[in-house]
């Protein structure tokens, strides 16, 4: 049986890689910058303007609430969304909102 990822989710795995990389990683500072500033003024759960920023840049990069068709993956293979929130869930402290608008 083989359990290796589609062309498909291949490519999105290295448009997300080359996406955390640009845009995330070097964004996590302002992030908890934001995050510490916030909590000291009693506005823990204000949006965040490092994340605001971000989300359209992933709407940009196609990254932008991605979801799975149910034909998509057959039984028995991977879930190419499982790949990406693996990878996405590095930065930010698993903030998923720059590709989420909900």
């Amino acid at each position: 049986m083989d359990f290796d990822f589609s062309p498909k989710t291949k490519a999105l795995q290295g448009r997300l890689q080359a996406f955390m990389d640009e845009h995330i990683y070097p964004a996590e500072p302002a992030y908890h910058a934001e995050i510490t500033a916030n909590t000291a003024a009693g506005k823990r759960w204000t949006p965040l303007e490092t994340i605001e920023k971000l989300k359209p840049k992933a709407q940009a990069a196609g990254l932008w609430n991605l979801f799975l068709p149910v034909d998509s993956a057959p039984a028995g293979r991977q879930n190419p969304l499982r790949l990406r929130d693996d990878r996405a869930g590095r930065g930010l402290q698993r903030c998923h909102q720059h590709r989420n608008p909900h």
